[in-house]
C-alpha cells in the first residue's frame, strides 16, 4: 500500500508536514529517498518547523547527523549519502537512536532492507517506520508514502487525503 500525493507547490510540502507532524514522536524512524532537489532537506526544514524546532535546518552531508530539540525529544537528522556500506550507517546507531528521539534519514538506501514494511498488522514493532519517496521532473513533483504500522498508515492517507 502506497498513497502517493501531487506536489503542486511548497506549500504542499509544508501541508505535509503538518499533517504528518503529530505522528513525529521517539521510536519513529522517517526514510526520505529522491534524487538530489527533490525536496528531502526542505520537507525536514517545514517539519521541524511544525514541531517547534528553533534552529536553522539544513543538510546533513558533511556531518552525517545534524541534531534538533523539540520540547520533548530530540530529531537526530542523518544523511547516508556519501556512506558506502550497511556497516557504516549502522554504525551511526540508527536504532538506538529511535529509542531516544525521531529519526530522520535521507538516502537511506544502503540500509533500508534492515527496515520491515512486509507486516504492517505488527503494531508492537518499534520503531515505526514512515517513508517517503520523493520524484520529480520538468512536468511534475510527488510524494509517495508508506508505513510499517497498518493503523498509522491509514490515519495518516485519511489526512492527507485534502492536501493532495
Amino acid at each position: 500500500m502506497v498513497k502517493q500525493i501531487s506536489l503542486k507547490s511548497k506549500n504542499t510540502t509544508k501541508k505535509i508536514a503538518q499533517v504528518m507532524a503529530p505522528f513525529m514522536t521517539r521510536n519513529v524512524v522517517l526514510l526520505l529517498e529522491g534524487p538530489l532537489g527533490s525536496g528531502k532537506t526542505y520537507f525536514t526544514s517545514q517539519l521541524c518547523r511544525c514541531l517547534d524546532v528553533n534552529d536553522t535546518v539544513n543538510s546533513p552531508s558533511y556531518v552525517l547527523i545534524n541534531q534538533y530539540y523539540t520540547r520533548s525529544y530530540p530529531i537526530f537528522h542523518i544523511d547516508l549519502y556519501r556512506l558506502t556500506s550497511t556497516e557504516e550507517a549502522l554504525q551511526l546507531g540508527v536504532h538506538e537512536l529511535s529509542e531516544e528521539g525521531l529519526v530522520i534519514i535521507e538516502w537511506p538506501k544502503i540500509i533500508e532492507h534492515i527496515f520491515s514494511f512486509d507486516n504492517k498488522k505488527n503494531t508492537n514493532c518499534i520503531p515505526t517506520i514512515i517513508k517517503l519517496s520523493f520524484e520529480f521532473d520538468n512536468n511534475f513533483r510527488r510524494v509517495n508514502l508508506n508505513c510499517n504500522k497498518e493503523k498509522i498508515f491509514n490515519q495518516l492517507k485519511t489526512d492527507l487525503n485534502s492536501v493532495g
